[in-house]
């Protein structure tokens, strides 16, 4: 009696964990994924621009994009939606140039609410 007892809970288990399947994939699929590389590029003498290229429109919310951007810690401002490359949603936005240095790397960190943060190296180039 205590074998049918294991099997039963064991088939239930594996009925429920196929059934939550699904839905745990929808919820994946509502992540907002980096579909490039993100560009770090100097504008003039005193600012960084920075675009990242997303699948999914970030939501707003009093007119603002719900999206934060930090780059080695320090806050992009300014962040707005920036136009379409094929099907990708591009966001930019601008930091004064604080120290940064052509040709290194730095931490960019994107967060857009609900998801978990998207962290990247991108290196800082000269103006084109």
């Amino acid at each position: 009696m205590t074998s049918k007892r294991i099997a039963l809970t064991a088939a239930s288990v594996l009925a429920l964990s196929v059934a939550a399947t699904p839905a745990a994939a929808d919820a994946a699929a509502d992540q907002n994924k980096l579909m490039g590389s993100p560009s770090l590029r100097v504008l003039n003498a005193n600012e960084i621009g920075v675009q990242i290229p997303l699948d999914l429109r970030v939501p707003r919310k009093n007119g603002r994009v719900q999206l934060t951007m930090t780059l080695s810690g320090k806050k992009v401002g300014h962040i707005g939606f920036s136009g379409t490359h094929g099907s990708d949603f591009l966001y930019a936005g601008s930091l004064s140039d604080a120290g940064f240095v052509v040709d290194r790397k730095y931490t960019l960190k994107i967060k857009v609410p609900g998801q978990a943060a998207i962290v990247r190296k991108v290196t800082l180039r000269e103006r084109s």
